[in-house]
């Protein structure tokens, strides 16, 4: 089950809604099955959240890096795993949260594009009795889309505006493409959860709609800390969530992709100092590879080198200190033989 929920981190109001692939929920508790009733209540930001901690295996994402950065201090101050979408291909989490990727979006009523592919799916279940099969269907609706049982949902007068249906034009929604390929990069970098908080009300709208009538979305109203259960669930605490050896492999993980600047940071969750420091050399490096200005890439490329240096003399005292430790050792062990050979002399 894959569910979009939202706890209030980033704002003081929030709304939310759940996307799950598949639901385990029975007709007992859920009676239209895979559906979850949605809806909607303003939450007040929790004053106990600046003590949450996430886990090695969940991470925040946003459309751009320049997004990162108006992130709320409580977030950026954190340990949290935070990348851009572009950052987070190749890499999997347990624990999508996707932050104002509607917000961000340089498109905004193209989004309606949507409006008019949920209209074709209920057509095609019209024509295939329901959508359990059968050779009818509408045009350019497959029927790997059948599977889905859309529901009513009810649509308050300030949505109608944004649900209205909107042709698809290649020529002209390029740029919706574009963010399509985006929003399905970053759904698919999770493997269990992905949780959505959006601030644009009209350009999130059509995907919200779209998830809530395919039966794939609900939406939490209450912090996840009010609930044990799925604070754990989403890996949301207020105690580390991951060991060290978690912390170093998700560090190398991020390495590997050049995400430097958050290996760092989960390096230092593995208590790995020496690895904190070299992969921040090589996060303030590609840093400078990218400034335009000649003197900030110059501070840049000496705070590197710094960073280097600093990571240098970490690994030669750590090394110095084992080979010490392992000498003491030895010495204690070349002691005990001794006593160990004088009594059996004896």
């Amino acid at each position: 089950v894959i569910a979009i929920s939202w706890v209030a981190l980033t704002a003081p109001y929030t709304t939310v809604v759940t996307l799950a692939y598949s639901c385990s929920q029975s007709s007992t508790c859920c009676p239209h099955g895979p559906y979850f009733r949605p809806y909607f209540r303003p939450y007040i930001r929790h004053t106990r959240l600046p003590q949450v901690e996430f886990g090695a295996n969940q991470v925040i994402l946003t459309r751009t890096t320049e997004c990162l950065n108006r992130l709320p201090d409580v977030i950026r101050n954190s340990n949290a795993m935070r990348l851009s979408v572009p950052q987070a291909k190749g890499l999997e989490f347990n624990d999508v949260f996707l932050v104002d990727f509607f917000e961000d979006s340089p498109v905004s009523s193209e989004w309606r594009v949507l409006n008019t592919f949920l209209e074709r799916v209920r057509v095609a279940q019209g024509r295939d009795g329901g959508g359990d099969g059968g050779a009818g269907g509408a045009p350019g609706v497959s029927h790997r889309h059948h599977r889905y049982v859309t529901v009513e949902v009810p649509v308050t007068r300030s949505e109608r505006g944004d649900l209205r249906p909107l042709p698809f034009d290649p020529a002209q929604h390029t740029a919706l493409q574009e963010e399509f390929k985006h929003l399905y990069t970053a759904i698919t970098r999770a493997k269990n959860n992905v949780v959505i908080f959006d601030r644009s009300a009209s350009k999130r709208a059509p995907f919200y709609h779209l998830l809530r009538s395919l039966g794939l979305a609900r939406v939490v109203t209450t912090s996840l800390l009010e609930d044990g259960a799925d604070a754990v669930k989403y890996g949301l605490t207020e105690q580390a969530t991951s060991s060290a050896q978690e912390w170093a492999k998700r560090a190398h993980n991020l390495e590997v992709h050049g995400a430097y600047s958050m290996a760092r940071k989960a390096y230092l969750q593995a208590g790995d100092p020496v690895r904190a420091a070299a992969a921040e050399a090589q996060h303030l490096r590609t840093e400078a590879a990218k400034s335009e200005s000649t003197s900030e890439r110059r501070v840049l490329l000496a705070d590197a080198a710094a960073a280097f240096l600093a990571a240098l003399a970490g690994a030669a005292e750590a090394e110095a200190a084992e080979a010490g430790s392992k000498r003491a050792a030895e010495g204690a062990g070349g002691e005990d033989d001794d006593v160990g050979g004088t009594a059996r002399v004896a």
